[in-house]
């Protein structure tokens, strides 16, 4: 069983970076054979459909922001591990450009296609692009989700499931129909006090920094 770093919601350039810095220290500590980041690597808090301030950035200072700081993590993780397969997956936040682009502007998606793909591209990162897709590693399942219920995805696929996407953190063990199986929730690595996560009920939310490790021995989520 290859040992697996699944890295959550890093959200930039909205990002803490602290506790990114002590992933990096864990990656050279554990030398895993996968690093996987789990989408929403980027906020695109400027494309959201949802009342917001223009006065934090730019849009275009986000993007340049966002760019730079994918590209210093994905190099600080390989300067980790040197012999780590990287792989990036795609979340909901990066599909808002191009959803915002077919709602208000249809003619400039083709365009913006192509665009986004360079956008994308990290040395000696293999990017999946589409926000839906299910990577499989050993048996298990690396996706960015959609459903917000701990065990939810892994019901849903009767299978091993690791992701992100609910900034909440947590190991479930089911046995569902004689097979058991579990999910590992991931939590996230955004900067909790980033306007642009002040989203929520109240201010005191339930997200959790942290990260996942997975290995023969099962899932862990590991706080940060």
């Amino acid at each position: 069983m290859p040992r697996v770093f699944a890295i959550p919601d890093l959200h930039l350039p909205w990002t803490d970076w602290k506790a990114v810095a002590k992933i990096y220290d864990h990656i050279d500590d554990h030398n895993p054979d996968y690093v996987v980041q789990l989408g929403d690597a980027f906020d695109f808090f400027a494309y959201s459909k949802f009342a917001r301030s223009q006065n934090i950035c730019t849009p275009e200072e986000e993007l340049e922001d966002g760019r730079s700081g994918a590209v210093r993590f994905w190099a600080n993780v390989h300067k980790a591990a040197p012999h780590a397969k990287l792989i990036q997956l795609a979340g909901n936040h990066e599909a808002r450009l191009l959803r915002q682009a077919l709602e208000r502007y249809p003619e400039v998606y083709s365009l913006l296609t192509k665009i986004q793909g360079d956008f994308w591209k990290f040395k000696n990162v293999q990017t999946i692009h589409d926000h839906r897709h299910e990577l499989e590693i050993g048996g298990n399942l690396y996706l960015h989700g959609w459903l917000t219920t701990l065990g939810a995805h892994a019901r849903y696929f009767l299978r091993n499931v690791i992701h992100g996407h609910t900034h909440r953190a947590g190991v479930i063990h089911l046995n569902l129909h004689s097979k058991s199986i579990w999910e590992l929730d991931c939590g996230y690595l955004a900067d909790k006090k980033a306007v642009p996560l002040q989203y929520g009920p109240t201010k005191t939310t339930l997200c959790i920094t942290g990260y996942g490790d997975i290995d023969e021995r099962g899932p862990r989520f590991i706080p940060l």
